[in-house]
């Protein structure tokens, strides 16, 4: 039975002709979601903003910090979307104004003053990137 559900599978993903079946761009053909698009630069993909999370202090909020020294001097909200797109996850998140996150799952908790998620990103100053031990949360929206 594990045999059959594995083959399955793998001839799911075949077919699809792309690893990441439920990405509304083929990573394979183009460099980017934007370029997918066709987006003026600076443009996001398509993202729902979920609002901001408080870290859990046992269970990150997501798999993967792209900036775990806090460095990321360009970041931005589309910066992050379109890594955290390249990657193949589902969930966006700026941390601190200096943090990108990625991850298949959010693991924190919605704050109850979404106004908390209130500093800066350094990569463009007219937008928010989260806050201490706040993350902003977004989803790629998924094919259906």
């Amino acid at each position: 039975m594990k045999v059959s559900l594995l083959f399955l599978l793998m001839a799911f993903r075949c077919a699809c002709g792309t690893p990441n079946p439920a990405l509304q761009w083929d990573p394979e053909t183009t460099i980017d979601c934007i370029e997918w698009y066709n987006n003026s630069e600076g443009e996001s993909c398509e993202y729902t903003d979920m609002g901001c999370y408080v870290e859990d202090p046992v269970l990150p909020i997501f798999e993967e910090n792209l900036s775990p020294r806090g460095d990321d001097a360009a970041l931005s909200i589309p910066q992050c979307e379109n890594v955290c797109y390249l990657k193949a996850h589902v969930f966006a998140g700026e941390q601190e104004g200096n943090q990108c996150w990625c991850g298949s799952y959010v693991g924190g908790e919605w704050v109850s003053n979404q106004t908390d998620c209130n500093t800066s990103c350094i990569g463009d100053g007219t937008t928010f990137c989260g806050g201490k031990g706040l993350v902003n949360v977004l989803k790629a929206k998924q094919n259906e």
